[in-house]
């Protein structure tokens, strides 16, 4: 089980999460209230100085320019992007697909991983809302995939013992406000994903 504690805009913040346990921190590109520029995202990736967590650059029609640079100077371990965004990164991809129904057939994953959100208009990601299970249980993808939307301390055990995702992507279900994390949170969040797993 992978936990992705994401839309961090905080050092301390990330800090904590990888104190936690967390193995992957998901720093925002694209427009959101969680928005960092380069500069802000590479002091908060500098944790990865000091404990073994991953760096997840999300973007969504950004320039390829723009990704690349970041990648290189953040610097990033995966980018996580959308169909729309392209191909043929240099690192690991987390590839969001955006569910309006039951999955009818499982797509083949990238050279990477796929992360299963639910589908609102007008709206790339980060949205804060669930989807009911069975869009996955109807066909679930043969390679690895994380689960997000509308995750928290309160239902993510439920739902990795539904679904058994490879990891749990979790952003404004463990903050006080868009971007700051509540660390009591961030600690129940990965507790009880572990807990999960092992049940």
């Amino acid at each position: 089980m992978r936990v992705k504690i994401c839309g961090l805009t905080r050092a301390e913040d990330a800090q904590h999460a990888a104190r936690c346990g967390a193995d992957l921190l998901g720093l925002v590109a694209a427009e959101s209230p969680r928005r960092l520029t380069l500069a802000q995202a590479a002091e908060v990736a500098r944790v990865r100085a000091e404990f073994p967590v991953r760096t997840v650059g999300v973007f969504h029609r950004q320039s390829r320019e723009l990704i690349l640079e970041w990648i290189e100077r953040v610097p990033l371990d995966l980018v996580q992007v959308h169909p729309e965004d392209g191909t043929g990164w240099p690192v690991p991809v987390i590839l969001t697909r955006r569910l309006q129904g039951p999955l009818r057939e499982a797509p083949q994953p990238p050279a990477g991983f796929l992360l299963y959100e639910v589908f609102v208009a007008g709206r790339p990601g980060g949205t804060g809302q669930t989807f009911p299970a069975e869009w996955l249980e109807s066909g679930v993808p043969p390679g690895r995939y994380f689960l997000a939307g509308g995750l928290t301390p309160e239902n993510v055990a439920a739902r990795v013992r539904r679904l058994r995702p490879f990891g749990v992507d979790v952003s404004g279900g463990v903050e006080r406000s868009p971007g700051v994390k509540d660390p009591e949170r961030v600690r129940r969040f990965i507790e009880e994903a572990r807990h999960a797993e092992l049940g």
